[in-house]
């Protein structure tokens, strides 16, 4: 089939009736477009359109594809052979066609309903925030400078405890709120209070926030200011302590080993090496434990050092302070590597498989 010569084959027909493009397609229920797309060789009818034009000019359809007369049977069989292979192209056509209409449909099914499901999480979370909101409003009033707080009617002040700090239980009391906080923003900017472990009857609380010009994010009641002050000053921090990680970002503290313990204290020049950066050992995540300094019921408590593994062998880094940052937060860092004693390796094994294993034991 020549595509272009029935083009002219058509166009002839049309002329020999004496029909313009738009008329022509009229009478065959198409656009002017489609008649042109012919004429020119740019398309091909299909074989509805085939028919139609057939019957129009009285012509067969096998003269239409041929653009000329059918004189020979071989030339009609050769038609007819042509013909059949466009109905079943065309026929295959549609059922792709189809195949992915109902492909796109079964994707858009899907997709609405993963929507709809994501949208009634989101739903679900904001009325569960809400509830919270109200269940805690009351409870928490922050003052617009961060540097007090009201808790449960209580007056609180923050207080900078120097390189010291305290540790935080694992669930919040309540949010806490600015006075002019509603429920909408509460969603974006509420913080939350927590208890602070080894201090009973909350005189003692941690404020988690993103507000960076405050004192300290550690609140002491108004009334109890003057003791814990006294408490920090004469506080001896003497036992050692490990905290641990758990995978849900929850925390908890083991005692370190008495002999390891002493061994930290009496580490010497002698026992630092240059092989090992402890400044490339801090966001190891399971590969270090870092260690405090406490006093048995005391809420205070001091960041000693960081121990820490590499190619099997143990090694420890004192934490020293370089001063308050931009934020007013006291900044750490570390100081030489020491290595650690092969004797202590059992005891460090044990130590460090809790840590990788992050569970509450």
């Amino acid at each position: 089939m020549d595509v272009r010569k029935t083009g002219r084959f058509i166009a002839n027909l049309r002329h020999e009736k004496g029909l313009t493009q738009k008329e022509l397609a009229d009478e065959l229920s198409v656009s002017d477009k489609a008649v042109s797309r012919w004429e020119t060789g740019k398309g091909y009818p299909d074989i509805p359109s085939l028919v139609a034009i057939s019957e129009f000019f009285s012509v067969s359809i096998n003269e239409i594809i041929y653009a000329e007369k059918i004189t020979t049977p071989e030339v009609e069989k050769n038609v007819q052979i042509e013909i059949a292979k466009a109905y079943v192209g065309e026929t295959i056509k549609k059922k792709r066609i189809s195949k992915l209409a109902v492909a796109g449909f079964i994707v858009a099914g899907v997709c609405s309903i993963l929507i709809i499901i994501y949208i009634a999480l989101i739903a679900f979370n904001i009325k569960g925030q809400i509830s919270n909101y109200y269940a805690d409003y009351g409870k928490c009033y922050i003052a617009d400078d961060y540097d007090s707080l009201t808790f449960e009617g209580k007056r609180y002040v923050s207080v900078d405890i120097g390189m010291t700090s305290v540790m935080t239980g694992n669930e919040k009391i309540c949010s806490a709120y600015n006075k002019g906080t509603g429920p909408v923003s509460s969603l974006f900017y509420a913080d939350k209070v927590y208890p602070v472990i080894g201090c009973e009857n909350y005189d003692i609380i941690y404020l988690s926030t993103d507000y960076d010009e405050n004192k300290s994010d550690v609140f002491i009641a108004e009334d109890k200011v003057e003791h814990y002050l006294d408490v920090l000053e004469t506080c001896e921090f003497t036992d050692y302590v490990a905290e641990m990680i758990t995978q849900d970002g929850k925390s908890f503290t083991v005692e370190l080993n008495p002999d390891l313990s002493e061994y930290i204290d009496n580490l010497t020049v002698d026992d630092v090496t240059d092989s090992v950066d402890s400044f490339t050992m801090r966001s190891r995540g399971d590969e270090t434990v870092e260690v405090f300094k406490k006093q048995k019921d005391n809420p205070f408590h001091k960041n000693i050092g960081m121990l820490f593994r590499k190619g099997g062998e143990y090694y420890w880094s004192f934490t020293y302070s370089t001063g308050k940052d931009f934020y007013k937060y006291y900044y750490y860092d570390y100081g030489p590597v020491y290595v650690i004693d092969d004797k202590f390796d059992l005891i460090l094994d044990e130590l460090f498989s809790r840590q990788l294993n992050k569970t509450l034991e």
